[in-house]
């Protein structure tokens, strides 16, 4: 049986399954549909596995975490708390609800987002919200209760799939939180220019509190009007605690090949675009130094929100020059593993315009920085 399900191409499967979703959403089978994605949710544990969700209760917080890949070691800190319950969903889960109900082929990149977070009634997915809402309302109270929630949160108070389920738990009192990770270079005029732009036409924040790495992220997002000053708080960044207690205690390397690790970045980096011949630059390096240092492991990370994009047009930088990075074994492209334990892995680590570089920087590895001509 198991062989002939394999032998099903994979589309044919995932249309399969996004019909049934739909049949399970129009009988509005509320019940069924909790249930199952009940049986998605996986409790972390202190040492990073995930398991079926303990019993609730004892005194402990049951926080849920929406789109759990995008928070690197934060929740991991949470989970450390004895008297924390951390729970993932995963994203996908989100998503395939999410676009159940709104529209899927919405261009460019910068309205697209305001699109799905504050739609006017005359655009093409205020329909879609006013209706995704409606089910969230019937359906998340019952997915809530079979798992004891007290609180949802998600990585960034912008980032889609998370919103209306944050605010359809804030309305039924479960408290949704927004632990904002991309505040910490938010002390550049240039940066604050951006941001104040951006994220002033998205509307009222819609949960409990925004909590922020640093003051600059106060001061700047409460500004926008987005966000109430008695709603956002800065409290340092949770993931750096066991970063830096693992970096004070560390692990012997395993292997005897040298590491390199490479943090990708997708920031003006479309052909078209102005910094496409840094990217292409930075990439192509890569695979140099590969092909001259065969005994040395070269990793490739890129961020999981964005790895699509980034295999696109790195495929095109190396397809140029000939070149199909599969055929180069000592590459390897990880996007959904967690930067810290790349850098641990790792002995050395190069970046651009991230925190990784200060990360590295505090487990004393080399930093290298590409500072090239189009900078």
């Amino acid at each position: 049986m198991m062989e002939r399900l394999r032998a099903i191409p994979k589309s044919l499967l995932r249309t399969i399954a996004w019909k049934f979703l739909s049949l399970v959403i129009a009988l509005r089978l509320y019940r069924l549909l909790a249930w199952f994605y009940a049986g998605r949710v996986v409790e972390l544990r202190p040492d990073g596995s995930r398991v079926r969700p303990s019993a609730a209760g004892n005194g402990r917080l049951s926080m849920l975490a929406l789109s759990p890949q995008f928070f690197r070691g934060d929740m991991l800190a949470f989970a450390e708390r004895d008297e924390v319950r951390v729970l993932l969903l995963d994203e996908p889960w989100l998503t395939r609800l999410m676009f159940q109900f709104y529209p899927q082929n919405i261009p460019p990149q910068d309205r697209r987002l305001r699109l799905f977070i504050n739609p006017s009634p005359e655009e093409e997915t205020w329909d879609g919200k006013v209706k995704y809402r409606e089910f969230l309302r019937k359906f998340i109270p019952i997915f809530n209760q079979n798992l004891e929630i007290d609180c949802v949160i998600g990585h960034h108070f912008l980032h889609r799939p998370n919103v209306d389920w944050g605010a359809v738990c804030e309305e039924i009192g479960v408290r949704y939180i927004a632990l904002h990770s991309e505040s910490m270079f938010l002390d550049s005029p240039h940066a604050q220019k951006i941001v104040t732009k951006r994220v002033g036409s998205m509307g009222k924040f819609e949960g409990s509190q925004i909590i922020v790495y640093c003051k600059a992220g106060v001061d700047v997002f409460s500004s926008t009007g987005y966000v109430q000053r008695d709603k956002i708080i800065a409290l340092g960044a949770p993931r750096m605690d066991p970063f830096v207690r693992k970096g004070n205690n560390p692990k012997p390397k395993t292997g005897s090949r040298k590491k390199v690790l490479f943090f990708t970045f997708l920031f003006h980096s479309e052909p078209s675009l102005p910094l496409y011949p840094f990217f292409r630059d930075y990439h192509l390096t890569i695979t140099e130094l590969a092909l001259e240092n065969p005994d040395i492991d070269f990793i490739i990370k890129s961020k999981p929100n964005y790895v699509r994009s980034w295999a696109r047009i790195s495929k095109l930088v190396w397809s140029e020059v000939g070149l199909d990075i599969v055929n180069i074994p000592n590459i390897t492209v990880r996007d959904g593993e967690n930067p810290h334990d790349l850098i641990f892995e790792s002995d050395v680590v190069c970046a651009f315009n991230s925190t990784t570089m200060l990360e590295t920087g505090v487990t004393a590895k080399p930093v290298i920085v590409p500072y090239f001509g189009e900078l």
